[in-house]
């Protein structure tokens, strides 16, 4: 596969690839065209030659074998929330996976390579594409289905989480040094924001600058109250709130603040500890995010991630640390320069903490404006 990315600026006739696809392949000159090539992320707009609303494994292999007797690039999208939009290519044929949703139970993957052939890849068989697959990242082939090995979480799929917010005063030097003492069944991630206004959040407090951590406590809801004790002991919330909800419940609940159509502006970096400079950089710009919607978020890297070794998977940072997240948000195309310039300037400022990039939120290359790298998807 190649390492660049190029776009052709011609469209081949499609007429054949629709004839034997089970799917939908829709075209420029079709109504639904541009909801169709719309991704999560509104600064995306792309234009591809055509979208193949896949049904099948059979349409996926169909796909992959039209674009490479014509040599036609080739976009997989699966639910269209990349950062940088690479759901989506112009002139592309964009292989579309959002129709195709199924749940088995035991861990492997079924992949069409890039040579047009379906195979399954698991911890025998087919090792090394198993092993990419898991954090590698694009270029490897397109995924037509994943089956999980599932866990228990709390009692019956119910936790004890939510978000706990504070003013921003001290509590990221706080939450740096309980985090490490706190057992595995307890979690959060940190994030500077501002208090949306809209209920459940007070009035009071509509615009606020502040600190929040979304925890989640996945034990035994009878010892919840002891292990969250050091939480609710530290200083005096303006929001507390933690609750007994379905897991599925905590991780949807800020979809209603961020709906598809906002323009997002990504930054990111990995981060072996959060020192004193870290966290000055990240409380002087949380006092200044430019819109409300504009945020940065740290997730632990540690439990079961940090058990496993570096050479398991193609995700490197498993011994500890600190994912950073950086985004500038708004509904307004018009502010895509304050989200741009949140997030250089944040990053700039904690640059000397850098271990690695996250690949799919990479520093611009080649002008995508979305802060993520281009990577090919030509086979």
């Amino acid at each position: 596969m190649s390492t660049t990315s190029t776009v052709t600026g011609t469209r081949p006739p499609f007429g054949d690839l629709a004839g034997v696809l089970r799917g939908a392949l829709i075209e420029p000159s079709d109504p639904d065209y541009d909801g169709a090539r719309a991704v999560y992320n509104a600064m995306i707009d792309r234009h591809p030659a055509a979208i193949a609303r896949c049904a099948n494994a059979a349409d996926i292999v169909s796909c992959v074998r039209f674009a490479r007797d014509r040599g036609v690039e080739l976009a997989v999208r699966g639910g269209g929330h990349n950062a940088g939009g690479l759901g989506v290519w112009d002139d592309a044929l964009v292989i579309d996976l959002s129709g195709m949703r199924s749940t088995t139970v035991s861990p492997s993957t079924k992949t069409v390579r890039a040579d047009g052939t379906l195979v399954t890849a698991d911890a025998r068989s087919h090792e090394d594409l198993f092993w990419a697959l898991r954090g590698g990242g694009g270029n490897f082939g397109v995924v037509t289905s994943f089956t999980f090995a599932c866990h228990d979480i709390g009692e019956h799929g119910s936790i004890v989480g939510g978000p706990i917010l504070y003013d921003l005063a001290e509590v990221m030097r706080w939450y740096r040094e309980l985090l490490p003492t706190l057992p595995e069944e307890l979690n959060g991630w940190i994030s500077l924001l501002t208090i949306p206004p809209a209920p459940p959040f007070p009035q009071s407090l509509w615009g606020r600058k502040a600190c929040g951590i979304v925890w989640c406590y996945i034990g035994a809801h009878n010892k919840a109250d002891a292990v969250l004790a050091p939480v609710r002991e530290f200083g005096t919330p303006l929001l507390d709130g933690l609750r007994a909800m379905p897991f599925t419940d905590l991780q949807a609940a800020f979809d209603g603040l961020y709906p598809a159509g906002l323009q997002w502006y990504w930054r990111a970096d990995f981060m072996r500890d959060i020192s004193d400079a870290a966290i000055d950089v990240h409380l002087e710009f949380g006092r200044q995010l430019p819109t409300g919607h504009s945020t940065m978020h740290m997730y632990p890297i540690d439990g079961a991630a940090a058990r496993a070794s570096e050479d398991d998977t193609a995700f490197a940072y498993r011994e500890g640390g600190w994912a950073g997240v950086i985004v500038g948000v708004d509904p307004d195309p018009a502010k895509r320069r304050s989200d741009h310039e949140l997030g250089q300037a944040i990053l700039g400022g904690t640059a000397f903490h850098h271990r690695g990039w996250c690949v799919h939120q990479l520093p611009d290359v080649g002008g995508t404006g979305s802060g993520s790298v281009v990577l090919s998807r030509q086979l």
